[in-house]
C-alpha cells in the first residue's frame, strides 16, 4: 500500500498585526465535529480556562447535532463557532494559534494552510500532512483522544511569545518546501516501492 497525500497550492494573505492587549485566539477548522476531535479540544479548552482567550471554531451546523458539543459550547462563553468565510485566509489572520486535533483524518489540508498564513499550529500524528512535517519546527504534534497533550500544546503556545514567532516563520518556510517537490517524495518513494516488490515477485516465481 502506498499513502499519496492530497496536496494544492494554500491561499495566503498578508497579516496584519494585531492591536496591543488583544485576546488570545485559538482557531480550527473542519468539518465532520466527531472525527475532528471536537470533543477533546473542547474539554481540554474548558479545563484550561485561561484568561483572555478565545477558541474560533470553523465548521458546520453539524455541530450543533451533537448534544455532548452542545453543553460544552453552551458552557463556555468564550467559544464560538463560525459559519462560511468567504476568505478563509481572513480566519487564520485573526488566529494567534491553530489546531486540528482529528482523531480520523486523512490529509488535513487546513494545517497547512494556517501554516501557510503563519499561524503557529498543533495538529495530531495520524494524519498524512503530519507525516511531511517536523515535530517542534514546523508544527507542534499531539496524538489523538489526548485532552491532556491538547491542553499541554495550548498552553506551551499561550505561554510563549518566542514559541509562537519561532513557529510563525518555520512554517510557511516548511510548505513552501512541500510546494517546491516536497510532496511529491511520498509518491516517488512509494512508485520505487511497487517496482521493488514487482521485482522480487518476478525473481521468486523465475526460481521457482
Amino acid at each position: 500500500m502506498v499513502l499519496a497525500p492530497l496536496y494544492g497550492r494554500s491561499k495566503v494573505s498578508p497579516r496584519v498585526p494585531k492591536p496591543v492587549g488583544s485576546a488570545f485566539v485559538l482557531g480550527v477548522v473542519g468539518g465532520g465535529p466527531l472525527r475532528k476531535g471536537f470533543l477533546y479540544l473542547l474539554q481540554a479548552w474548558k479545563e484550561l480556562a485561561l484568561p483572555h482567550a478565545e477558541l474560533k471554531i470553523r465548521t458546520s451546523t453539524e455541530i450543533y447535532t451533537y448534544p455532548v458539543l452542545m453543553q460544552l459550547l453552551a458552557d463556555q462563553p468564550n467559544v464560538s463557532v463560525v459559519g462560511y468565510v468567504p476568505d478563509i485566509s481572513t480566519f487564520y489572520g485573526e488566529c494567534d494559534a491553530f489546531i486540528l486535533p482529528s482523531v480520523d483524518d486523512g490529509f488535513g489540508l487546513s494545517l497547512v494552510e494556517a501554516m501557510a498564513n503563519g499561524v503557529p499550529s498543533i495538529a495530531t500524528r495520524n494524519r498524512s500532512a503530519s507525516e511531511l512535517l517536523v515535530p517542534d519546527r514546523d508544527c507542534l504534534l499531539i496524538d489523538p483522544f489526548s485532552v491532556e497533550q491538547i491542553k499541554d500544546a495550548v498552553l506551551r503556545l499561550y505561554e510563549s511569545r518566542e514559541l509562537r514567532e519561532r513557529l510563525a516563520k518555520s512554517g510557511p518556510e516548511a510548505v513552501a518546501a512541500l510546494q517546491e517537490g516536497g510532496v511529491a517524495r511520498p509518491y516517488e518513494h512509494g512508485v520505487d516501492r511497487l517496482l521493488e516488490a514487482i521485482s522480487i515477485a518476478r525473481l521468486v516465481k523465475s526460481a521457482a
